[in-house]
């Protein structure tokens, strides 16, 4: 899936109308938040992709489908960014996709430009690094799973229920917690408690042989806003908690849960 055109192949391809382009002076930045979406998915696992006029989103779910990851690329984040359709979707192997984007390695300036055509169904990329120009063509996949997408996404049904709490978190300390977390030997499964009153957000984890508990008082300056209604609680698997946070690592804050 990498190689270079030029002539009537460069030519035949200018002349098809792109449904989507984008344009961006640094290419890091964008592979790596798309990294914090790889993490315990294989390398055949299909990522949908969904262009408006102000975003571009990239969904992964877990085979499970219990899981869901959607990373929304601000237009703002391009130095161009032009859809000329209210809605496009398609399907890609992310993996395909990240090695494209890192051909030439982690430099921080690498420009590249994306295109889509619904013409024929491929994503074109053009990087360019200190006057060398490569570009690829990435086949989309046909899936017919984008309605089931919709019909049972996570993010759906979160919308369309009352907030119970909204807590905004610093990702450095929240960071450690998920490490302290990590390296604990108790269990699969991470209790997370929010209450007013105390006011203040508890981890627990717990086994046969003990139990790691983690509580971040309203007070801290982990904190950049608290809103509650009430105490609540919920369960996720620590596998899926670390998989949900992989995006701390270049985050300057989290809204949580």
């Amino acid at each position: 899936f990498f190689f270079s055109m030029n002539g009537e192949e460069g030519q035949q391809l200018a002349q098809i109308e792109k449904s989507f382009s984008c344009s961006t002076d640094n290419i890091k930045s964008i592979s790596d938040i798309l990294t914090t979406l790889t993490a315990d998915m294989s390398r055949d696992q299909p990522c949908y992709v969904e262009v408006s006029n102000s975003e571009l989103n990239f969904i992964v779910s877990g085979k499970a489908k219990s899981l869901q990851a959607r990373l929304a690329l601000n237009r703002l984040m391009f130095e161009d960014f032009e859809c000329d359709a209210e809605s496009i979707k398609f399907a890609i192997n992310l993996t395909v996709l990240l090695d494209c984007l890192r051909i030439f390695g982690s430099s921080d300036s690498t420009t590249a430009t994306m295109s889509f055509s619904t013409a024929d169904e491929l994503l074109n990329i053009s990087l360019e690094e200190s006057g060398v120009v490569t570009t690829c063509e990435i086949n989309s996949l046909y899936t017919d799973d984008f309605n089931d997408l919709d019909q049972q996404s996570l993010f759906i049904a979160f919308r369309n229920n009352q907030e119970e709490c909204q807590l905004i978190l610093k990702s450095e300390p929240l960071r450690e917690v998920i490490q302290e977390l990590t390296d604990s030997f108790w269990t699969g499964i991470v209790k997370i408690s929010v209450s007013n009153n105390p006011a203040a957000i508890k981890f627990l984890t717990g086994g046969q042989i003990g139990a790691s508990e983690i509580i971040i008082p309203r007070t801290s300056e982990a904190f950049v806003s608290f809103q509650c209604r009430g105490n609540i609680s919920f369960e996720y698997s620590l596998r899926s908690l670390m998989f949900g946070m992989k995006a701390l690592s270049v985050s300057i804050a989290v809204i949580f849960p």
